[in-house]
């Protein structure tokens, strides 16, 4: 059977099932060029300790303007397989339980004659004492106010709690080192005081939230740029208890 003919009955056999994820119309993609336009992206989520599948819940999204497609999940075996459009680019969040949270930009241009892109995604286990690597918070220039643009990200820090029901963290608020130590100490202080509120707010419990205001005593580079002060200027998170 020709490829063309194959990927028309995949195609038709998800629109019928309701397998394609929400946001990814019929309309959408004969509008771009019916069902040839389709591609599927599959592959493994495993482990980057010791190679194991991990069971985990992947949410993608279209680039640049992060429109939302859908959520799909692996299996036991880490396995996992979506239709996409090709010639776009996706943002993929792959989030997992005692894991942290993995965000990768796909690129789906190179794909093999049966129109399959394989992808591998290795997730890092949650370990004690480690920094998490989240989107820097905003706040408003030497104030305590957050910028909405930091909400998404706390979003996702919450979502990550609520997965994760024993996890607790350290807020640690970290400022550049200009001007008086003691105002630093006290701005940091007060920076991840209203990120801990915000995420109380949303049904974490206090207790798993810890704060530490380091000012300006640790930078992260000690030149004196506009680049290394944004820099330094930052919120971390350090996990206390998987």
């Amino acid at each position: 059977m020709e490829m063309k003919k194959i990927t028309r009955i995949l195609l038709l056999s998800v629109l019928f099932f309701g397998l394609l994820p929400g946001g990814l119309f019929a309309e959408e993609v004969f509008a771009q060029g019916g069902p040839d336009s389709l591609v599927f992206i599959s592959g493994r989520i495993i482990s980057a300790k010791d190679s194991t599948p991990v069971v985990a819940k992947i949410r993608f999204r279209k680039l640049p303007h992060g429109d939302d497609v859908g959520v799909s999940v692996s299996n036991k075996t880490g396995t996992y397989q979506m239709p996409v459009l090709n010639e776009r680019s996706y943002g993929f969040e792959v989030i997992a339980e005692g894991y942290i949270p993995l965000r990768q930009q796909v690129d789906i241009y190179d794909f093999n004659r049966d129109q399959l892109v394989q992808k591998d995604f290795l997730m890092e286990p949650v370990r004690v004492g480690q920094i998490m690597a989240f989107d820097n918070f905003l706040f408003d220039q030497s104030q305590a106010i957050l910028l909405a643009e930091s909400y998404p990200t706390l979003d996702k820090l919450v979502d990550l709690m609520m997965d994760n029901p024993t996890l607790v963290i350290q807020l640690e608020g970290h400022t550049d080192f200009r001007g008086p130590v003691r105002a630093n100490r006290v701005l940091s202080a007060e920076r991840v005081e209203v990120i801990r509120n915000y995420l109380v707010n949303k049904g974490i419990q206090k207790d798993r939230v810890k704060t530490k205001a380091f000012g300006g005593s640790m930078p992260l580079s000690k030149e004196d740029t506009a680049e290394a002060r944004q820099l330094n200027r930052r919120v971390e998170i350090r996990i206390l208890q998987e």
